[in-house]
């Protein structure tokens, strides 16, 4: 799909994943606040909220981002650009060799790669998609 594709910014979304209604406009909002940016990472949230295992994943993400990744954003040190959402410079990624199949953590090596060719990486929290977690050990 990448070479295919003509345009300027991609956006990738696990299928497991939902965005939240406005999650494109303030994709497409962030992206041009910032020249610098060759990816932008959005906040993953829990949707399927049941029971004792997915509560600890809420809150895992929750810590997560709501310290984590906004620590990583100022100081321009973010380390992944999650799978579920995220938002990439095409000419960036393309710099960055694309997705690669050699690796369980394509997202954390992409996001690694990216960085490494010069480009800035940020965080916005209020890019929000639900994925599901886990129910069952």
């Amino acid at each position: 799909g990448m070479a295919r594709t003509k345009n300027k910014w991609l956006v990738f979304c696990d299928a497991d994943t939902i965005f939240a209604p406005s999650a494109l406009y303030e994709f497409a909002l962030a992206a041009t606040i910032d020249s610098r940016l060759g990816a932008i990472a959005g906040k993953i949230l829990v949707g399927n909220d049941h029971n004792l295992l997915t509560r600890s994943q809420l809150i895992e993400y929750d810590i997560a981002y709501k310290f984590i990744k906004s620590s990583q954003d100022v100081t321009n040190m973010i380390t992944v650009v999650p799978g579920a959402a995220g938002l990439w410079r095409h000419k960036a990624l393309e710099k960055a060799g694309g997705f690669v199949s050699d690796t369980l953590a394509e997202d954390a090596d992409t996001t690694m790669r990216v960085i490494s060719q010069g480009s800035r990486v940020g965080y916005r929290a209020n890019i929000r998609a639900y994925t599901e977690a886990p129910e069952k050990l």
